[in-house]
Parts: C-alpha cells; structure tokens; sequence
C-alpha cells in the first residue's frame, strides 16, 4: 500500500511539472495585463567561467559550466582538457606556474583557443622533465594560441610539448633564458609571427624526446616570425622557415640533422667563436640511409657570418639533395661547405656570393667513399663569381658535375682559392665541366695582353693567373716609337723570377700565331712568360750636296759627319743646310752667332 502511495505522489508531482514548463502564452493573459518583451521572459547570459586548477574539461563539464573560460593568477594545479567540444580559454590576467606539472595538459580536444592578450605567462618551479604552460597529446585537437608572453623564472623542459595533435603559435612572444625546449614538437606546430628570443641554445626543438613521450620528429612551419639568440633543431623531421629573421650572437641559428628543410626568404647571421657553433647553418645527416630527403635555401634572405672563421652553409654526410637559390651567402671563411653522399648533389643556383674567404669549399677527395660526392652543380642561373677552394689540389681535379646541352660552364665565373691554380674548361665526350688546373702569367711589357677567362675579356699581368692551352692576344701600340719599326716578338720563359729569352724556332712557332704582326696570339704554355714587341732602327738614307759623309744612311740618334768640298776661287764658306723630306730645317743652322763656320760641320741625321 505504501509502494502504490509513493508511485501516485510522484505522479503528481510529474504533472505539476509539466504544467510548470508550458509555454506563457498556453494560458490567456488576463484583461489589461502587461506581455512580456519580445514575448519571452527575460534571460540573463552566461558568464565565463573561471579556471582554478585541477579542473578536468570534459564534456560533461562543458555542459555544465559552457566552452568558454578564464584564466587568472597564480596556478599549484594543472588543468585538464578532455573533451569533443569546441572550446575557448581567455587569458584575462598574468598567470604563474608554480607547479612543476604544465598548467594544461590537453589529452583530447576538437578546436582550443586560447587568448592571451599581453599577458605573462611565468614558470616559477624548475622541472626539467615537464613543460611549463601546455602538454598536447591529442591526435584530434587543433589548438590556436592567440598573443601572449610566455617566461621563465626557472628552468623548465619547454613552454609547449606536442606529442600528437596540431598547435598553431600567433604572434606569441617567448623569452627563454632557461628553458631547454621552448617548442619540443613531435606532431605539427606552426609559428606564424611573434618573437622568440632564448640564451644561445634551441628556440625549437623538433626530434624524439622519449621522457616527453615523442617517438619521433614532427612538421615545423614558421612563417614570419624574428627568431634572436636561439636557434631551431630537427633531427629526421620536417622544418620549413620562410619570410623571417633568425640571428643568434652565440651559434648557429639552424641545426638539422636529417630529414628534410627548406628556407624560403629567410634572413640568417650569426656570430659563433667556438669550434662547435661556427656555423650559421648546421645541416647534417647519417650518411646512406634514407631519412633525409631534401634540402632547400631558396627564394630570397641573406645568410651572413657575423664572426671570422665561421662556414654560414655546413653540411655533413648529407644523403639529401640540396638546392640554393636566390640568396645572398656572404662574410665566411667559408661561404658554403657541403657534403652530399654520392647519390645526391650540391646546386648552386642563383647565388650571389659576398666577402667569403672562399665561396665553396670542396673537402671531398675524387675517391673517397667516406665523405661522398666530391663536386658541385653550377646552374646556368649563376651569374655572380665564386671563389673554390678544394682540400688536397692537384692537376686535372675536376670541380663541377658533367652537364650536356648547350654549353655554358665556360663562362661561369669561377676562381681558384688554391695557391698557384686556376679553374680551367673542357667540353669532352662526357659532356661540359671545371677543373683544377696549374696556373701561369703573362707579363706583357709595352704591350698588351688579354684573354679570355669565365668568358669574359681580361687584361693580363703578373697577378693574373691562365690556365696552359689558353690563347692570349698580344697587341703592340699602333704606332711605334719614332724611328723605330715594329719587327715582331720577344718571349721570355720566367722560372724564380729568372727571365731567359726563347731563342728555339720550333717552339716560337708553336707558341705564336702571327709573329710578325703587331697583334699575335700566343699558346699559353706550362710556364710564366714575359712578352715584349721588339722594333728595330729605321735607316735613313743621307744625300750629301757639295760634301761628303762618313755613312750613306744613318738610324735617328746616330752621328753623321760631313765635310764640305773645296772651295772654288771667289767662294767662301758661310754655314750648312740641312733638309729632311725636302724641307728645310732651320734648327740645324749653325749659330749666326760665330764669327766663322767651320769648314767640317757634324750633324744628327733625321
């Protein structure tokens, strides 16, 4: 009997509340009462709810407590998402960790945002093993960080730790002076704008990181961000850096090891004094496998080396291809100094090369295994001049990759680094390419000599180095010196400094073409040569009238002496006469003022 009371009171109670939520206008107003506005009852908005600590954001709260919430103050307790839902999280106040655990740990989440305003967000425990704002681990989540300044009080692992999901940074400042990963990623992370500034050690960190739970490196994208005193790592991921600025004063700005990077309009210096960070970037692989893939430095950006003796392009063991193009190398020892194992090449593209020591340095041996492919592909695009140096130079080490089609390496602007070499050029059965080769002057005196050299025309000296085979043009002055008649060449075989004039008949006519002639072309043989035009005198012919010479001709500069016939009865000797071409030349007249002439006159002929 009870049982059946307590079913007919809840009954009851059902009904009252059904009628309870029927809507207003199920009854008739009464006469002259005032509706409500819009015909609804006024309601008041949810306000945002505010984040504590310990909470768990999962569905059942979002239902609770709605998708949007604040964050504020000092945190001793992380927050956990775990949700299917969209949600939002406003930054609305400085916060500080003061927790060695991440403030967030995402574990499931659909679309995060968070906005952080200007606010700081500060790590205040040090925990080497946790990151200090967020953990994302969640496959399914997209999580957009809006602004925001993220600092370190203590050291910590990173700012962000992603493991699995997708985290986009915007316009986000990062100050890290102790953290050791700001950015560990082993999933996707994109930085779009924003500073990020550390103490000379990573600004990202992409790679396997097992006490964080990453497996394996992920996808890095920056795109426009100002990247100081930090630099960014990947070992077998995927980095790509474009239109930003990336400058450290103690190491290298990027370090890969691996897998694949591209730079595409990026600005890079950086100063490194010390053997193990004197290079502006650091890109390196394990030899024959099969993690990296490509490398590419394209599409505008300087790449500068803010400190003597550093290599702004370093790679080593390289099994990747890489590709520069259209950027501004410049101020190295070394411009670029790449290995690539002999499956893959180094291309040089349209690179502008600027006050390196030496522009390419080669340290591959023609056959080494150990280190790989020992040449460098010069695209046609290049059209500025590289200084190459190799390790070990010897005669014949060929310097570019064979190339076939229409020719051009001829006048790719290329010269050697190494004492006493030139770069030279064939075109063989094999195809077009550069080579080492000894190098020779000419000295050329009272005359000139060119040749060309990368295709271009080149006035010689004896700080001018040619390689053997190559044709050079003497040209001797239009016009000889006066009274004297141009009659050929004379060539000097120059060894320490030592002229010795080539005498041998045989081996002039081997060397020159045209001999005779005020413009020759001379065969650059295996030594230094000295080469001068030789004149001869002209001999001038003398007609005496009313005397006589010691000589019937005379060369301009020799003495002639003529003695006047005897007189004839009412003559008297008064001076002498001398014409040249028929005319008369007043300068030869003796001096009016001596009281006699003397009878034997001796004059200059000419």
């Amino acid at each position: 009997m009870r049982k059946k009371s307590t079913r007919l009171l809840s009954a009851a109670l059902a009904a009252c509340m059904m009628l309870s939520v029927l809507p207003v206008g199920a009854f008739a107003a009464e006469p002259g009462a005032a509706e409500p506005e819009n015909g609804v009852s006024a309601q008041e908005e949810t306000e945002p709810y505010h984040l504590n600590g310990g909470e768990t954001v999962n569905d059942t709260f979002v239902a609770a407590h709605g998708d949007v919430y604040e964050l504020s103050g000092p945190y001793t307790k992380s927050i956990t998402v775990y949700t299917t839902k969209n949600v939002t999280l406003n930054i609305v106040g400085n916060v500080d960790v003061n927790m060695g655990s991440a403030l967030l740990n995402v574990k499931d989440a659909r679309d995060l945002k968070i906005n952080a305003g200007q606010y700081d967000v500060v790590a205040n425990v040090k925990n080497t093993d946790a990151a200090a704002f967020m953990n994302l681990n969640a496959s399914n989540a997209t999580v957009v960080v809006q602004n925001g300044r993220y600092l370190d009080g203590e050291q910590r692992l990173s700012f962000f730790t992603v493991v699995a999901g997708t985290l986009e940074l915007n316009d986000v400042y990062i100050a890290a002076k102790k953290t050791t990963f700001p950015i560990l990623n082993g999933s996707v992370v994109h930085i779009n704008g924003g500073e990020l500034t550390a103490e000379g050690y990573y600004i990202v960190y992409n790679a396997p990181w097992p006490w964080a739970g990453i497996e394996k490196a992920g996808t890095v994208i920056i795109d426009g961000a100002k990247i100081k005193n930090g630099f960014v790592g990947s070992k077998n991921g995927s980095v790509e850096i474009k239109n930003s600025t990336l400058k450290n004063d103690d190491g290298y700005c990027v370090s890969i090891e691996g897998g694949t990077i591209t730079l595409d309009n990026v600005n890079v210096s950086a100063r490194g004094e010390e053997s193990h960070n004197s290079r502006v970037l650091d890109l390196c692989g394990k030899l024959y496998d099969d993690t990296a893939q490509e490398i590419r430095i394209t599409n505008g950006g300087t790449y500068e080396a803010l400190a003597s003796g550093m290599t702004v392009v370093f790679g080593g063991g390289l099994n990747a291809d890489v590709t520069l193009d259209n950027i501004t190398i410049k101020n190295g020892k070394y411009g670029v100094h790449c290995l690539v194992d002999k499956k893959h090449e180094l291309v040089i593209k349209n690179v502008t090369f600027e006050g390196n020591d030496t522009d390419i340095y080669l340290s591959s041996g023609e056959d080494s295994e150990e280190f790989g492919n020992p040449y460098v592909t010069i695209d046609p695009t290049f059209t500025s001049e590289a200084k190459i140096e190799v390790r070990n130079p010897y005669e014949g080490r060929r310097i570019t990759t064979y190339t076939n089609g229409k020719a051009y390496q001829k006048n790719l602007k290329l010269t050697s680094a190494n004492s006493g070499y030139v770069i030279g050029y064939k075109n063989d059965y094999r195809g077009e390419y550069r080579y080492l080769t000894r190098g020779y002057y000419v000295d050329s005196e009272k005359a000139v000599a060119t040749a060309e050299i990368n295709g271009e025309l080149n006035q010689l000296d004896s700080t001018k180095l040619i390689a053997k085979d190559t044709e050079v043009t003497l040209k001797a002055a239009d016009t000889a010196p006066e009274g004297k008649e141009f009659k050929g060449w004379k060539l000097y075989k120059v060894v320490n400094g030592t002229e010795t004039e080539i005498t041998d008949k045989t081996e002039l006519a081997n060397l020159l073409k045209n001999g005779t002639e005020t413009t020759a072309t001379l065969t650059m043989p295996a030594y230094n040569v000295k080469a001068e035009p030789y004149y001869s005198d002209i001999p001038y012919n003398i007609t005496a009238v009313d005397c006589t010479v010691d000589m019937p001709k005379a060369s301009m500069g020799d003495t002639v002496t003529a003695t006047r016939r005897a007189l004839k009865a009412n003559e008297r000797f008064i001076g002498w006469t001398v014409k040249v071409n028929g005319v008369k030349q007043p300068g030869r007249l003796p001096d009016p003022g001596r009281e006699r002439p003397r009878q034997s006159e001796i004059y200059h002929a000419g």
